[in-house]
């Protein structure tokens, strides 16, 4: 064989090595532990997603809706960890594998939101005890977010950094319906019974009908709430709403909303962002987007470019 030909087939077979040496570190994608070592410390169901191949950055409590599960945020937690966060999603109490694991995770299945945001508070207070080097923020979407307000006016909010918040519920925006008759009739006398979520749900959850359509077919997602468990979960919405005047000036705060949000009304925002500090607090409003936008779905470029950016000035080393 010439000797040009046999060199130039030791150049490409030598190519080919390199890039299927370092192809798996570039195209890694990050890593999701369905049980984090923390979850288990505390007891709780934890999911985790970390990127080995980069720097850590700082970490992340994810917050999720109501009736969905940590995981649900797989998309955006994936795309967080690969720019250094590590993600940290529980399920809260009342949903996920508080229903599904109760062996592991002992439950009455009834949602318990005093005792979910003593365990938020651990667990943020655990995550800096184990990493004290590193900037804590939460990230919530809906009942989430206003769940992020108590931890931010709370105990822990000396060492978190600050919070993602999407689908904020402030206002709720109302559509009355001739069905509202039924269902308040329902609630009144029925008020343990499982409430339908569906028709709801098709009208107010999300701009995309594939994502509802995820949403109500997920057999993760609990959606066999009762009256009482509604009940609660507005009046803790409310409440969250009103602690903001003991957040402290040190956190820092990126609500995201969609301009299509049929839940809550996103027109109050800027009146909201002064009660919480327009110094600190930084609004971002997506067309075309409806309430729920991280969780069961891809992430838009637009709001991951929106929570990089947020997240990237409140990383830096002069912050």
């Amino acid at each position: 064989m010439d000797t040009k030909i046999s060199k130039a087939l030791l150049l490409v077979m030598l190519s080919i090595v390199t890039f299927t040496s370092f192809a798996p570190a570039s195209l890694a994608t990050a890593q999701r532990t369905d049980q984090s070592s923390v979850g288990d410390k505390l007891g709780l169901p934890v999911y985790e997603w970390k990127d080995e191949t980069v720097p850590t950055k700082g970490l992340i409590v994810a917050l999720h809706g109501l009736t969905f599960y940590g995981s649900a945020f797989e998309d955006t937690a994936a795309h967080l960890s690969k720019q250094g966060y590590i993600v940290f999603a529980p399920d809260l109490r009342g949903f996920g594998r508080w229903r599904t694991e109760k062996e592991k995770f002992p439950s009455d299945e009834k949602t318990h939101y005093e005792q979910v945001i003593k365990d938020l508070k651990n667990l943020i207070e655990c995550l800096h005890k184990d990493n004290p080097e590193l900037k804590i923020f939460c990230l919530g979407e809906s009942l989430g977010a206003n769940l992020a307000l108590f931890l931010m006016a709370a105990e822990p909010s000396q060492v978190l950094s600050g919070s993602i918040l999407t689908g904020l519920a402030v206002k709720q925006t109302f559509y009355p319906e001739p069905r509202w008759l039924q269902d308040g009739f329902r609630c009144i006398f029925f008020p343990k019974k499982p409430f339908n979520l569906e028709p709801y749900s098709r009208r107010f959850l999300a701009s995309d009908p594939a994502v509802t359509e995820r949403y109500l077919n997920d057999p993760q997602i609990f959606r066999q709430l009762n009256y009482v468990d509604l009940i609660k979960s507005i009046v803790t919405d409310r409440r969250a709403i009103k602690v903001v005047p003991q957040i402290p000036q040190s956190q820092k705060i990126l609500i995201i909303a969609g301009d299509s949000d049929q839940s809550f009304k996103p027109s109050v925002l800027p009146d909201f962002v002064k009660t919480l500090g327009s110094e600190r607090t930084t609004v971002k409003v997506i067309p075309k987007k409806g309430h729920l936008i991280l969780e069961l779905q891809e992430l838009d470029p637009q709001i991951a470019d929106a929570m990089d950016t947020w997240l990237g000035n409140q990383t830096r080393a002069d912050k």
